[in-house]
Order: structure tokens, then C-alpha cells, then sequence
């Protein structure tokens, strides 16, 4: 697929790997550096943008570790550049100390950190949820649910970034990482915009007065997401049950909903932008749902988020999801689990599922 990450074909289309949209996406945005520590399931990111750096005129480094990869960001940032941090679960929680004092003092080329969390652990020694970092540094998260969104989101995040002087989290999960899916090439750009010299002291200072305005930033990100084409909904126009999904819950929640034929009093709630929670887009659909299942992987983020919420503003609803069983407390969501769980929201029965000798 190297052919598709430095051809300038807008409008094609072309199957690729999740991994392979995050490097289109990053050509596509013009990025100046990047930097990574390898860790599965994103390892080949950085190893894809190594091969097409000379080409694309911009440098690409296997950084020592994580902490040494996002201050290297860091610095191409403050010299104007647009730079793209490549960590997995673990990886990110080693950068914290770096992470919290960057959101504090901003950024001023576009910084974007692709995480990339392993639900059941399939190539990783723990299940982790990366969202809460974003929440304890109050940056902006982003999280596709199939390869197109991951390349088109790449050029939105760095665009944000620049535009509130902020690092932008994207996260990825294993399934999306590893999966296939048709994505449309957008343009690439001539050329990367050339690094400015870092003056003394040019943001690299944090000090206890930037909080206040990291939290403004945190403000202005909530009223862009509440306008994000990356949050819809399908359903009924007053769904007294509601689905919420972040990721690939989503394709499974579609699914199940279809699969069941429950479409016509069922509301699915997506979201590709999960922190901060665009409250006006969501609260519409809250007010009318009195059942609500969120799917979601690892931990119940958006569950505990959308609790409070609906408790803010006085809300009567049954929350659904990892918290209460309805859903595995731990493991991946997979459209077996999924389906069970709307069925049992709605009494909807369970399809009956064929056996190989009636296939036969």
C-alpha cells in the first residue's frame, strides 16, 4: 500500500488497514516530524512514515521511548512544525509529566498524540483506557470508528490543534488499528510549511497562571465539537430508548439494531469527539430517553460522563453498559455481546442463528 501514501489522487479509493489510513491522514495534514516508540497494536505507523519521510520531505524518528518522543514533538511544535506522536496504552501514561505541562503552556504547530488501547489485551500485558489521560490533561479526544474516519480525522485534529493552541489525543483501538476498510484519498499537500526558529522562552515555560487558560481552551473545544460532523444520530426523532457509542461500538450497535428490527424505536447516538463532551448536541436526545445503553471500549468513560450529566440537569434515566453488567466488565465489545445486550433493552428476541448444516 506505499503507493497510496505519497500519490496525490483525490477521489480514489483504497482498501487499507486502519494503521495505513492514520499515515495517509498524516500525509495528507502536511506533518513536519514524528516520533514513536513502537508498541502494538500502531507499531507500523511510525514504521510506514519512516519509508516515505525522505519523499515527503519530513523527519521521522524511532524515539528512545515515549517521554523522549512527545518532548521531541513538543519541540517541533514550538518551532511552528506539525508534528504527530505515535504511543500505545502504556506508553501514554508514561508521557504524563510531559503531557499535563505541554496542555498547560499549548502548542504552537498542530500536536497530535495517536493512541492506540488493546481491549482484551491481544498484544499488550493489560486492558487500558486511554480517555481518562485525556480528561486529566483536558486536551481534546477524537476516536474513529472505521478507516475512513481515522484518515479524515488526522487533518481535523491537527487543524484544531492549531486553531485553539492545543495537543489533540486521537485514540485508536485494536480493531481499528489491525481492520480493513475502503477509504477516500483526499489531496496531499506540495509541501510541508517550513520550521520557524524557537525563541527564548517561546512557550516552554509552564507556570501555575496558564491553567486558567488551558481551561478556556478546554471551553471553546466543547461549543467546536457540539457543531463536529463527527457526532450524529439515526432513529426515531424522540427515541425513549437510546443507544450511545464511541468507536467500533458503533458499527456494532448498527448491527444489532438492524439485526433485531428495532430501528423504529431505537435512537443511536454517535460520537467521534468524546472529550469535552459536546453537552448541547447530546442533552436534546437525553431528554426524551428514559433507558440508555452506552457501548464503548474499555472503561465506562462516557457512561460515568453522560451520569453526570443527566444528574446536572436533574435527569430521571437508567444508564446502561459496563458498570451494571449489561455489558463484560472487561474484554473487547463484539457484536455478539452488543446484540444480546439491546435485546434485552428493548425484549427485542435474539435472531435465530443458522447452523452450518442448514447452510448446507
Amino acid at each position: 500500500m506505499e503507493w497510496t501514501m505519497t500519490a496525490n489522487a483525490p477521489g480514489q479509493v483504497c482498501l487499507m488497514q486502519g494503521n495505513e489510513a492514520i499515515v495517509r491522514g498524516a500525509v495528507e495534514a502536511g506533518i513536519n516530524f514524528a516520533a514513536s516508540y513502537p508498541g502494538s497494536p500502531s507499531s507500523q505507523i511510525l514504521g510506514m512514515l519512516g519509508k516515505i519521510a525522505g519523499e515527503r520531505n519530513f523527519y521521522a524518528e524511532w524515539s528512545t521511548n515515549e517521554v523522549c518522543a512527545l518532548q521531541a514533538c513538543i519541540g517541533a511544535s514550538l518551532a511552528n512544525g506539525r508534528a504527530l506522536c505515535v504511543v500505545k496504552q502504556n506508553g501514554l501514561l508514561c508521557t504524563a509529566d510531559a503531557l499535563h505541562c505541554a496542555a498547560q503552556h499549548g502548542v504552537k504547530g498542530g500536536l497530535v498524540i495517536v493512541t492506540s488501547d488493546d481491549p482484551s489485551a491481544h498484544s499488550s500485558t493489560n486492558e487500558f483506557d486511554s480517555r481518562w489521560q485525556a480528561m486529566s490533561a483536558g486536551v481534546a479526544l477524537l476516536e474513529p470508528t472505521a478507516m475512513q474516519e481515522a484518515k479524515d480525522m488526522v487533518p481535523y485534529a491537527f487543524d484544531l490543534s492549531e486553531k485553539t493552541g492545543q495537543i489533540v489525543i486521537l485514540r485508536l483501538t485494536t480493531r481499528v488499528c489491525h481492520g480493513r476498510g475502503n477509504v477516500v484519498l483526499g489531496p496531499l499537500p506540495d509541501a510541508p510549511h517550513p520550521l520557524e526558529k524557537v525563541r527564548e522562552w517561546d512557550r516552554m515555560v509552564c507556570v501555575a497562571y496558564m491553567h486558567g487558560p488551558a481551561l478556556e481552551k478546554l471551553e471553546k473545544l466543547r461549543e467546536a465539537f457540539c457543531e463536529s460532523t463527527y457526532n450524529h444520530y439515526q432513529g426515531p426523532k424522540k427515541a425513549q430508548t437510546l443507544i450511545v457509542a464511541g468507536g467500533t461500538g458503533r458499527l456494532y450497535g448498527q448491527e444489532a439494531v438492524e439485526r433485531l428490527g428495532v430501528e423504529d424505536r431505537v435512537g443511536l447516538l454517535s460520537l467521534g469527539t468524546l472529550w469535552p463532551l459536546p453537552e448541547d448536541f447530546i442533552l436534546p436526545y437525553l431528554r426524551n430517553a428514559g433507558e440508555v445503553l452506552i457501548l464503548e471500549e474499555v472503561d465506562p468513560f462516557l457512561e460515568q460522563a453522560l451520569e453526570a450529566l443527566a444528574g446536572k440537569h436533574g435527569l430521571q434515566i437508567i444508564f446502561r453498559g459496563r458498570s451494571d453488567g449489561a455489558l463484560p466488565k472487561i474484554g473487547e465489545l463484539d457484536p455478539d455481546n452488543v446484540e444480546k445486550a439491546i435485546s434485552i433493552l428493548t425484549d427485542a428476541p435474539l435472531p435465530e442463528k443458522q447452523s452450518s448444516a442448514n447452510l448446507d
